[in-house]
């Protein structure tokens, strides 16, 4: 199976390396890319690389669209010389229709990865219509699992997706930032605070992903009454902690609504 990835920022130059890195054959695969270094660098793994986007798609069997949004229109024209490959987008705000648009009535995978692809750690929620068969959406979800977890959506959802997954770890970002913060103005090392709290969010997800029990119920549980949880917890609904989040991603889904074409 040949793979061509177009674009080889962040999120397109992590998919490549966790498919090398999962076992597919590199010279399997073909690195669209204006940057030399890039370039250079998937070409010392056995890749292949080219600037030439219309040479480098014409003969795969999956072309990954990883290029900002406000340059598809810039590149899909380049692709229409492929009529058979599974065409799969990772930008936010594209349809499938608008894909189309540019290509025909060709397979189109929309998919919406998060930035700890980048470790392998990613977390991708998939959509299609047809003609993707199947066998077509197995392919993807194959090629996304090489940096993470994967889930089948439906296309109505997707903005929803982009502030339920693709935009989440900016909110986590942000509250390791303040628990670290309080914890070097309170005098802790800025390294050991680092630690201390991503380890605790970590090991707080992985609990929250093997019980069958709800997260408030998990969230009582570390309280007790009159105790040091329960001042923090309160603390947190006086500023409308999670009605905050809530909005926030609310914010988040209407502003991917917005910019769907």
């Amino acid at each position: 199976m040949k793979i061509t990835i177009v674009g080889a920022g962040n999120m397109g130059g992590a998919i490549g390396m966790g498919l090398i890195a999962k076992g597919y054959e590199p010279s399997s695969i073909t690195i669209c890319d204006m940057n030399e270094e890039k370039k250079k660098a998937f070409a010392d793994m056995g890749a292949n690389a080219t600037s030439d986007i219309r040479e480098g798609t014409k003969d795969a069997d999956v072309v990954i669209i990883a290029v900002k949004p406000d340059g598809f229109e810039t590149v899909l024209p380049l692709m229409t010389d492929n009529k058979t490959a599974i065409f799969i987008s990772i930008a936010a705000g594209v349809s499938i229709s608008f894909i189309k648009k540019y290509l025909g009535e060709v397979k189109v995978v929309r998919v919406m990865p998060n930035t700890p692809a980048m470790l392998g750690k990613g977390m991708t929620a998939i959509c299609s219509e047809a003609p993707v068969s199947e066998d077509d959406l197995k392919t993807a979800q194959d090629i996304f699992g090489a940096v993470g977890d994967t889930a089948i959506i439906d296309e109505s959802q997707m903005d929803t997706i982009v502030s339920l997954n693709g935009s989440s770890p900016a909110y986590v970002y942000m509250m390791i930032e303040a628990m670290v913060r309080f914890g070097t103005d309170n005098g802790i090392d800025y390294e050991t605070a680092r630690i201390l709290v991503c380890k605790s969010l970590v090991g707080a997800a992985e609990m929250a992903l093997a019980s069958d029990e709800e997260p408030a119920t998990l969230a009582k549980r570390v309280c007790s009454p009159g105790g040091t949880t329960i001042q923090a917890v309160n603390r947190l609904n006086e500023y409308k902690f999670e009605e905050g989040l809530y909005r926030a991603m609310e914010a988040c889904s209407k502003r991917s609504a917005e910019m769907t074409k």
